[in-house]
């Protein structure tokens, strides 16, 4: 979006005669206050909840500040606010949940700041604000979702993401582009914060699928995932088509994943190959049942195609299971495991003891001689 219509600005405070604030009280106050051009948004104290869809498609609306009263942003509330540039939120606010495509295609928003009250940001909150350069949050973030598609489109120019502890569960396709309009996918960092309770990462999170393999985040290097997810990519390709156009020393996949989902790192582009030279599975994902110490039981044999295209001469570290594994067939095509050009180097394994009724391990013989 350009400034080219931006001359001048009308400061408006908007009232409600209850807590809600709604797009039929702002089209009337807007008329009875003779406001026809571009205008700056705050709100009475008294106000807790901005209404679904309350400012959708005010091309004319540059700024807002939310008061430290408002709970709640609706559905769609600022949905399409194309000249939005600047959203003031205090490190003292009480939101709570940014509602589903709350700011979707505010194409003007640079950045953003996330409170510690924050809990929720719903599906399509950011979708399309694809100048949105940076997202900063309070010295103590409390949020615990990241919806569906809630970045999807935004991260031509998001370059970095930082995921607080508190996050539990980040949704499918949130930092994925999926067009060329905004330009190519150029997040590079994805960084988890210490003491991260983060459990799940939903399909295709960071990558994109082999129809448009582009949209994945080709850029990102060296991430390490927190020991607390227990699932990537339920629908598989959480990492697909990422990590390409940067060279990563090391990928480090935590001890507490249940399995490696479809397409875990699969590589569709003709022209790319996956980038990182050693990539670390934990010994808790193998290939045979048994007992474990860990999460994970095994690979997801059933379905396969886990990996596919590295770069040659690079390593995975895996379990002594996988050495029989090569991947199963899938129609006509046999996707190999690990990949092409990608060598394997096993761990060794433990001797363990089990406890004859109530089978799991009470000892395992680690010394200097027998280590993985």
């Amino acid at each position: 979006m350009t400034t080219s219509a931006i001359t001048s600005m009308t400061n408006i405070t908007f009232t409600s005669t209850n807590s809600s604030f709604t797009s039929t009280q702002r089209a009337a106050q807007l008329t009875a206050a003779g406001i026809t051009g571009n205008y700056i948004a705050t709100f009475a104290p008294n106000i807790m909840f901005i209404s679904n869809d309350a400012f959708r498609v005010q091309a004319k609306l540059l700024y807002i500040t939310i008061p430290d009263t408002i709970v709640f942003i609706g559905d769609a509330a600022f949905e399409g606010c194309d000249y939005l540039h600047q959203v003031y939120i205090s490190p003292t606010s009480n939101l709570t949940i940014l509602g589903a495509s709350a700011f979707q295609s505010c194409r003007s928003l640079s950045s953003f700041f996330i409170p510690n009250s924050l809990r929720f940001i719903e599906n399509y909150a950011f979708h399309f604000c694809w100048m949105l350069s940076s997202v900063t949050y309070g010295d103590n973030p409390g949020i615990k979702y990241i919806g569906a598609y809630a970045f999807y489109r935004t991260v031509a120019n998001l370059l970095k993401i930082h995921i607080p502890a508190s996050v539990v569960s980040i949704g499918e396709y949130s930092f994925v582009n999926a067009a060329t309009t905004e330009g190519a996918n150029r997040l590079s960092s994805v960084t988890f914060a210490a003491g991260s309770r983060l459990r799940s990462i939903c399909n295709a999170a960071f990558g994109y699928n082999y129809t448009n393999p582009e949209y994945g985040a080709r850029y990102l290097n060296n991430t390490v995932f927190p020991n607390t997810i227990r699932y990537m990519g339920d629908g598989g390709s959480p990492l697909q088509n990422t990590h390409e156009l940067v060279s990563s020393k090391y990928l480090i996949v935590p001890a507490s994943l249940e399995f490696l989902s479809w397409a875990f790192f699969f590589t569709n582009n003709n022209n790319s190959k996956t980038n990182i030279e050693n990539i670390y599975l934990p010994p808790s994902i193998n290939n045979s049942p048994g007992p474990r110490i860990h999460n994970g039981y095994m690979i997801r044999g059933t379905i396969g195609a886990e990996f596919l295209s590295s770069n040659a001469g690079s390593l995975i570290y895996l379990d002594s299971s996988f050495s029989s594994y090569t991947g199963v067939l899938i129609g006509i095509t046999n996707y190999p495991f690990p990949s092409s050009g990608r060598a394997r180097s096993y761990y060794k394994s433990l001797p363990y003891s089990i406890n004859a009724s109530g089978g799991y391990i009470t000892t395992l013989n680690i010394s200097t001689s027998n280590v993985l």
